[in-house]
């Protein structure tokens, strides 16, 4: 079997052949930039996996995956991306779970108390795409994953689907909401059955019971609202004040791996704090990528959030040790409450409760709009 990178556009195609030079599987992916506790980090995404039948359960995706390795180490991509079909089959890779797809569906009704508001401009033409962006980066910088934008991310909208923008008295964009109507044709008129918001991007608590109160403005002919992702949104539910006949739904979604510790470790912003850890970390047995850039003993010493990693030798002591995995969710403050609920992780031990380490990694808000 050989393997090929082609270029198309911003995607990186792998494609993988049989000895009589059938494409049997293939894979995309896309450099881009992502938000990783404070810091921009540099990052790949992989999507389209994809294996003809007949060649399934010979390896092809183990092959595919060690040349996005590979890529990924001499591209220094920091940290990858993807939605597994199956979250569990990728963890042999290194991979887990750091964000769930968050689906809030309640009445139009819950949201009486929020004033209407229609004192927003709908996006028309890509001359206010840079405002788009402008919202965005402000909205994503506290948040893990959020990944980069810019002004060609912002097409105008098709198929029915809209964005408003929220400028302040100074006439600076604060917020955009990007929504659909659904309606069902029943007999000879349509019933309005969903407002779907698909992205909701706000400055404040103001900003957002705006957004809030121009969805009012459909509830004449709309019943229900549907926002589809607000898994780093969790400001969306804690704003809503009626809980009945509301549905919450959580689906697993985005997995990651880190593809080089140290460096990780060392780019992203500690607390002004002084405060100190080390960690070992192991790659799980069956994966072929790189240990001599995940696996080891780190020391990291931070201060006025910045800090110094220290990789030292296999026999030093830790405060706790991970596999690749365990620490890709930790840092990431996805699921993980501090050490009473961490040490329940699997191929995690604590010799300490290491509260150093859980100030400068806390549970954050994780996700991303985009599917990859």
């Amino acid at each position: 079997m050989r393997t090929e990178i082609v270029r198309y556009k911003e995607y990186y195609i792998f494609k993988l052949f049989n000895d009589d030079e059938k494409e049997i599987s293939h894979a995309a992916v896309k450099i881009l930039t992502s938000r990783l506790n404070g810091a921009e980090v540099k990052s790949i995404t992989v999507g389209g996996v994809f294996t003809d039948p007949e060649y399934r359960r010979l390896g092809a995706v183990r092959i595919i995956f060690n040349e996005i390795n590979k890529f990924a180490e001499k591209e220094k991509c920091l940290v990858t991306f993807l939605h597994p079909f199956a979250t569990e089959y990728y963890r042999k890779f290194g991979y887990e779970r750091i964000s769930n797809h968050c689906v809030l569906e309640f009445p139009m009704s819950a949201l009486e108390f929020a004033p209407r508001y229609n004192n927003l401009k709908p996006y028309k033409d890509t001359k206010s795409a840079g405002d788009l962006v402008e919202i965005y980066n402000e909205y994503a910088k506290n948040r893990n994953i959020m990944l980069e934008r810019t002004p060609e991310s912002y097409p105008i909208p098709e198929d029915d689907k809209k964005i408003y923008i929220l400028y302040d008295e100074n006439d600076k964009p604060t917020a955009y909401i990007y929504y659909s109507e659904e309606y069902n044709f029943v007999i000879n008129h349509n019933i309005g059955v969903n407002l779907n918001v698909y992205e909701m991007c706000f400055a404040s608590l103001e900003d957002l019971i705006k957004l809030f109160g121009f969805i009012r403005m459909f509830d004449g002919n709309i019943g229900s609202v549907k926002i589809h992702d607000c898994a780093m949104s969790p400001e969306v539910e804690l704003t809503l004040k009626h809980y009945e006949h509301m549905s919450i739904s959580h689906y697993p979604d985005i997995s990651a791996r880190i593809n080089n510790t140290q460096k990780v470790l060392s780019v992203v912003t500690y607390p002004e704090e002084k405060g100190k850890f080390i960690v070992k970390v192991t790659e799980p047995e069956k994966s072929e990528h790189s240990p001599e850039n995940t696996a080891g003993i780190f020391k990291v010493e931070y201060q006025n959030k910045k800090s110094v990693v220290t990789k030292l030798d296999d026999n030093s002591n830790f405060d706790f040790s991970t596999d690749i995995q365990g620490l890709t969710k930790l840092i990431y403050g996805f699921n993980t409450y501090g050490y009473e609920i961490s040490k329940y992780m699997r191929n995690t031990k604590f010799n300490n409760e290491c509260p150093d380490f859980f100030r400068a990694f806390p549970n954050r808000p994780c996700g991303a709009y985009e599917h990859f």
